[in-house]
């Protein structure tokens, strides 16, 4: 019975180092693997060590270029806005300057327009007071030729009815025009002494 229960032990101990064994066979393997691929890891890693730095004396250069690049392109930058810088100066000068022009030409044109409308106003008077020393004058004109008209009437009549004659002498004549007032008949004397080219004596 002793031998059994030793027999069993053993067996049961042989059993328990077989399953150890096959576990411990078991994790060697993956052992063996994760040795194999960090095998494979560190020479990958290694060749990547190898080859940074050339990737990096690549992508440097390519950033250096870049960065001149972008050195350069700051460059006319400045450049372009130094000039917008100055182009806007002088557009502000030049606007300044036409703003000025603009109000000295609207100050210029608000008085000349003045000064017109007072040119105007004085030669819109002197032309109706023209107008009416005009109408005065052709009023007065047609007064005179009237009056000229009535004279030279006046004159013919005197001609021809104040001659002297043999058979009736001159007393007789104005005795005969003695419905003419006197002042008629003191125009009509300086007329017919007039005509006739004696000298006119006032009465």
């Amino acid at each position: 019975m002793k031998f059994d229960r030793q027999l069993q032990e053993g067996t049961a101990i042989i059993e328990e180092l077989t399953a150890q064994i096959q576990r411990l066979q078991t994790e060697q393997r993956c052992l063996h693997l994760e040795k194999a691929q960090l095998d494979s890891d560190n020479q990958n890693l290694e060749l990547r060590l190898e080859t940074l730095p050339k990737l990096h004396g690549v992508h440097m250069t390519k950033l250096m270029r870049e960065a001149n690049d972008e050195e350069e392109r700051c460059s006319e930058l400045d450049g372009d806005l130094s000039k917008v810088t100055a182009d806007r100066a002088c557009t502000e000068k030049v606007r300044n300057f036409h703003r000025k022009v603009v109000a000295d030409v609207k100050r210029e044109l608000e008085a000349t327009t003045s000064s017109c409308q007072e040119h105007l106003r004085f030669y819109k008077k002197r032309v109706q007071d023209s107008w009416s020393a005009a109408i005065l004058v052709e009023k007065k004109l047609t007064e005179l030729r009237a009056e000229n008209e009535h004279t030279r009437r006046l004159l013919a009549d005197v001609e021809f009815g104040v001659q002297p004659s043999p058979s009736r002498p001159v007393e007789q004549k104005e005795a005969s025009c003695s419905w003419i007032s006197p002042s008629i008949q003191n125009t009509l004397y300086r007329c017919h002494q007039l005509v006739a080219g004696a000298p006119v004596l006032t009465p």
